[in-house]
Order: C-alpha cells, then sequence, then structure tokens
C-alpha cells in the first residue's frame, strides 16, 4: 500500500493530474512533443514545415519539400533510479499524393515495470492521421485526426487496473508564407501558423483503485500560433552552405478548470544553424505556468541538441535518401527525495531525447 500512494502522489505532481479531476490531464501522448529537433527549440514548431513530423504540433506543416519520410523518436522521463522505465515515443512517416500530403504517428508514454510500480504496466496513447492541402498559393490548411487512450494492468489484480474510452479528436491547423524572396546567393522565407488542438468527444476513465464508474476526465485542449524565419546561403542554386531557422510558439490553453485559470500560457523560442547541408545546432528556451517538480513556473527553460544529416548521393550511393539523427537534452531541477525505503535520492539533472529521419525524395511524384 505504501507503494501505492508514492506512486499516485508522483503520478499527480508530474502528470498535473488531480486525482479529483482538479485539473486537465496533461504531460500525456497527446500533448508532449516527443519530436528531440523541436524539443531543442524550445517545442516552437507551430509554423515550421521543415521537420517531418511537425505536423503533429500543427497539421498544415504537412506542406512537405519531401515527398515520403519515415521516423522514430524517443524521449526519456527517468528523472530518478524510480522511474528508469519511463519513456515517451514517436514512429509514423509522411507521403505527398495527388490529393494533399498525408502523415501518421503513433506516439505512447510507457511507464512499463519500474522499481516502485514493479507490479503494474501503465502506458496511454495517441494515434494521428493526418491531411492537408494546399489552398492556394503559399497558405496551406490541414486537419488531424487523433484517437487517445489509457490503461494500467496491475498483477496484483483487477482492484488496481484502470482502463479508458478511446477519445476521438481533432487538430485543425493553418500554415502561410508571408514572404519569400530567394536569389542567386541567398533565400529568405517567413512563415506564421496556426493550430486548435483536440477538440472532439468525452474521454472517460474507470480507475478500480477509487471507483468502478467511468468518469469524465478533462482532456486539454490548445491554441497555438508562431512563427518561423529560415535564411539560406549558397554557393549555387543547388547548394546550401549555411543555413538559419529561427522559430517562435505561443500555446494557451483554452479549457482550464478552475485551479488553472492562471495558469495557461506557454512560450517557446528556438534558433538552428545548419552548416554544409549537414552539421545542425541547436539552442532554445521554452516556458511553462504550471506548478512542477521538475520546471520552475514561469521560468525561461533552456534547451539545446545537435543533428546530423547524411544524404547518401554525397557519398556515391546514387539513392534519393537522406538519414537523419537528431539529439535534444532537456535540463531539469535536481530534486531530493526520500524512496520507498526510506532512503534520500537525487534526480537527474538532466534529460534527452533522440531520433533518427528517413527522407526519400521522388519516389512517388515530383513536385512541380
Amino acid at each position: 500500500m505504501k507503494n501505492l500512494f508514492f506512486i499516485l502522489f508522483l503520478t499527480s505532481a508530474i502528470f498535473s493530474q488531480s486525482l479529483f479531476n482538479s485539473f486537465n490531464y496533461k504531460n500525456t501522448s497527446l500533448d508532449v512533443v516527443i519530436n528531440p529537433v523541436s524539443i531543442a527549440m524550445g517545442e516552437s514548431f507551430v509554423a515550421n514545415y521543415f521537420s517531418p513530423s511537425s505536423f503533429i504540433e500543427n497539421p498544415a506543416n504537412l506542406f512537405q519539400k519531401n515527398n515520403t519520410t519515415l521516423f522514430y523518436h524517443t524521449r526519456s522521463f527517468n528523472w530518478i533510479s524510480e522511474t528508469e522505465t519511463f519513456k515517451y515515443k514517436s514512429v509514423g512517416g509522411t507521403l505527398k499524393l495527388q490529393i494533399g500530403d498525408f502523415g501518421i504517428a503513433y506516439n505512447e508514454f510507457h511507464a512499463g515495470k519500474s522499481l516502485f510500480n514493479s507490479q503494474s504496466d501503465e502506458r496511454n496513447s495517441t494515434l494521428i492521421f493526418s491531411l492537408s492541402k494546399l489552398i492556394f498559393k503559399n497558405f496551406n490548411a490541414g486537419v488531424n485526426l487523433k484517437f487517445f487512450d489509457h490503461k494500467r494492468i496491475s498483477d496484483l489484480g483487477i482492484g488496481l487496473n484502470l482502463e479508458s474510452n478511446t477519445a476521438i479528436l481533432l487538430d485543425f491547423g493553418l500554415l502561410y508564407s508571408v514572404f519569400k524572396y530567394s536569389s542567386l546567393k541567398s533565400q529568405h522565407e517567413v512563415t506564421i501558423g496556426t493550430t486548435l488542438q483536440n477538440f472532439g468527444t468525452d474521454y472517460k476513465e474507470k480507475d478500480f483503485i477509487f471507483s468502478n464508474d467511468y468518469r469524465i476526465v478533462r482532456l486539454p485542449r490548445y491554441f497555438k500560433i508562431g512563427f518561423a524565419y529560415n535564411l539560406q546561403f549558397k554557393s549555387n542554386e543547388t547548394k546550401n552552405d549555411f543555413q538559419i531557422l529561427l522559430t517562435g510558439n505561443y500555446k494557451s490553453l483554452l479549457n482550464p478548470l478552475k485551479k488553472e485559470i492562471g495558469d495557461v500560457d506557454y512560450w517557446g523560442i528556438g534558433t538552428q544553424i545548419q552548416i554544409k547541408e549537414m552539421f545542425l545546432i541547436r539552442i532554445g528556451s521554452i516556458q511553462l505556468p504550471e506548478n512542477n517538480l521538475l520546471y520552475d513556473r514561469a521560468k525561461p527553460i533552456l534547451r539545446y541538441g545537435f543533428g546530423l544529416n547524411l544524404p547518401l548521393n554525397k557519398f556515391g550511393v546514387e539513392i534519393p535518401l537522406t538519414i537523419s539523427a537528431d539529439y535534444a537534452f532537456i535540463p531539469i531541477n535536481q530534486i531530493e527525495m526520500y524512496n520507498q525505503n526510506g532512503q534520500i535520492i537525487k534526480s537527474k539533472k538532466t534529460l534527452s531525447a533522440a531520433g533518427i529521419t528517413i527522407r526519400m525524395n521522388d519516389i512517388f511524384f515530383n513536385e512541380e
């Protein structure tokens, strides 16, 4: 029983879900950014279509320069030894079709069987189908169809299980290229993007620890708006020697409960520098409104990371394919706490995220 209440305390403190439904159910696979590129840049990709998986943050970002992509991302959440199995993951891809651009992603948070939670396996997941279309020149619109659920299975019996219905949700997004200029030596582009997220059916959970009845749990709805500025310096029409990407993002919680009225504003900003089309350095900052063990409320939080692009044709392989590897560092507060055995333990100072992306150009349809 001591283990159970330790688990419930951590769940409430970290995942912003009150046991009595006083808060929205946040920090799940539904709203946590798992893409290491976006994480390193302050989770600010509402207007950035250069990252294939950023349609998860705004479906209009499916406006791709690449015809076909595949990606796999993972974000650690093992902030203390007792949570060593806690992890987010995302796998998916995009495809350019004649009717529009299509994307699919499966996001999951898996608690697994950690040291303090060895008797149960818990996860929540979000399946996303995305479609976007160029409405007219420089203006793209998109929609995400999402399916979210949550379950816990305990080895100690059904009395500790959790089950849910599947919530069916929609995101709506727009992306507009405000300014674009290209010369022999440089190219400039400014885009703005906006999206509404997580509108749909009621989400209900039955947590057998507290009740045998389903109860409605509030899922967060968000409004996002932001910009991206891309500057490229070219040695010729096809080769980029140096590139700078600036992104910014504002996110607002639209359906706060009473205790969340003052905790609705999220901010993020980031910079990426790309050298010789291959080497990337990223730095960003994010500001969160919630009280949380791992982050200070309303304080800018540093993020940073790096990436490597490997176009196979640069190595003599005549295949139109680029493999990208990305990594992000996520600094957190280091805290001390007692574990279930009464010993003092310290949390980590930094978490991480990593990803692999494969871009396959001109496989199905050529861009005009």
